[in-house]
């Protein structure tokens, strides 16, 4: 927030009077004054969201005004005329009293939810991202330039001009298929529309997240840098979010990823992802009710940012169906670059000086392209990843491939089955699923047939030990 724009603020008229007075000087006028003033300055009201407040800026970008500045602005009109009579029927005005700007500045809220721009404002925003010479505005899977504008709601943009790009920058595509041996052309081709998607702010469409696997050393955090650079730059405290999956079920992360345009996580934590069904939610952009602390109903909001862990060994995730894992793409960081030549010092750093213009411009045409076709273009070693990963991850099934078989003619206490499964898994390392998760799974499995034992009554499963 610029000085300029704060002192605009200031001076701007903001007064229900024609004569420069206010009529009480109450926290509902002051409040009324700070959305006049804003509309003065910006040609647009401000906007409630997300606990804060956005005014509008010139390069069509709307921002985050913290709260501590309007309270300095609202402070800075302290002592400014309130029109008043005395007993005698005459005019004396006295000067407006500032007790407490909290008071006034949190009366905004109900402004703005009077005037049409509170929460759920940003719902409306136009698919697209600003530029310097325009927005560019997504319509199906096209996109074109048109003039900056507030009502396009854009939250994120760039400082340089939009030009169409079609080949793929030479330092970007050469570090990129410096990571890996297989699929090289197909996963450059996967990175671009990815990318683009984020940029577009779009990533929630396909609702798919970026898994990074890779040894130290194999260039998993250059990765991530180059990727963080390459979005667009909105309100620099909210941009980014270091949210772990295992950490989706707590509201205060949630609430940082609501602000968030990317969710990155250079090194995943080594313990199972177990609330599967939030995780879900917040990838896919699933409307979801974040708790914020002093605030007496829950928020109501969608997260859109696109999401990209790293990790040197991926997390177990017990009972997981098949829903939790579409929500994946994994690119295994086959090669370790440190210590090698591809290993160069800032790299990222140099790409983003070099390129980041055209990068931009080409990862959009790689959104435009998936967008088009309906989905993202995944290689097949990107598929064989996520198996491995759901097999290694799945410890029932890796339990029933390990130590058991599903047999027609022979007959198991689930109880039974279920004592094996869990000291299997304790001694090798996995957390367990509890009973009934871990019975239901094996009712699903083809060919596992269920009864009730003729003498005991207890359930028993088609399934023999081995």
């Amino acid at each position: 927030m610029t000085e300029s724009l704060v002192n605009q603020l200031i001076d701007a008229h903001h007064y229900p009077r024609p004569d420069q007075m206010w009529d009480r000087g109450d926290a509902v006028e002051v409040a009324t004054g700070l959305a006049a003033a804003a509309l003065h300055v910006t040609g647009s009201l401000p906007i409630h969201h997300l606990e804060e407040y956005w005014l509008y800026h010139p390069d069509g970008i709307w921002r985050i005004m913290p709260k501590a500045t309007l309270r300095g602005v609202v402070s800075a009109w302290a002592g400014t005329p309130i029109y008043a009579v005395d007993k005698q029927g005459e005019e004396k005005p006295k000067p407006l009293r500032i007790n407490n700007t909290k008071v006034y500045v949190d009366e905004l809220e109900a402004v703005c939810a009077r005037e049409g721009c509170g929460d759920g404002t940003f719902d409306r925003a136009v698919a697209g991202v600003a530029f310097a010479n325009g927005f560019l505005r997504v319509e199906g899977a096209s996109a074109h330039l048109t003039p900056l504008d507030a009502d396009h709601l854009c939250r994120a943009g760039y400082g340089f001009d939009y030009a169409l790009v079609s080949e793929a920058p030479p330092m970007f595509a050469s570090y990129l298929n410096s990571l890996w041996d297989v699929d090289q052309a197909a996963r450059l081709e996967l990175v671009q529309e990815w990318l683009g998607m984020a940029i577009l702010g779009l990533s929630s469409t396909y609702h798919r997240a970026l898994v990074l696997k890779g040894r130290k050393g194999s260039g998993k955090s250059t990765f991530i840098d180059i990727l963080k650079g390459l979005l667009p730059v909105g309100d620099a405290t909210g941009d980014e979010a270091s949210v772990t999956p295992e950490q989706f079920g707590d509201d205060p992360y949630l609430y940082k990823l609501a602000l968030a345009k990317i969710n990155a996580v250079y090194e995943g934590e080594d313990r199972p992802i177990m609330d599967q069904a939030r995780l879900r939610a917040v990838v896919s952009g699933e409307t979801i009710s974040i708790n914020i602390k002093y605030r007496a109903m829950p928020l109501t909001t969608r997260i859109r940012c696109a999401h990209i862990f790293a990790y040197n060994d991926l997390p177990q995730v017990p009972g997981a169906h098949a829903a939790f894992w579409d929500r994946f793409i994994v690119l295994d960081l086959d090669r370790s670059v440190r210590g090698t030549s591809e290993e160069i010092e800032g790299l990222a750093r140099k790409i983003l000086e070099g390129e980041r213009a055209q990068l931009v411009s080409w990862c959009i045409e790689g959104g435009l392209r998936a967008l088009a076709r309906g989905r993202y273009a995944i290689p097949p070693s990107c598929e064989h990843q996520l198996k491995l990963w759901s097999g290694d991850a799945d410890s029932v099934s890796a339990w029933l491939d390990d130590v058991a078989k599903v047999d027609p003619n022979w007959w198991t206490d689930l109880s039974t089955i279920y004592k094996n499964y869990r000291d299997w898994a304790v001694d090798a390392g996995m957390s367990p699923v509890n009973q009934r998760t871990f019975g239901r799974r094996l009712r699903h499995l083809d060919g596992v047939l269920e009864r009730l034992c003729p003498a005991t009554r207890r359930a028993q499963l088609s399934i023999a030990l081995r």
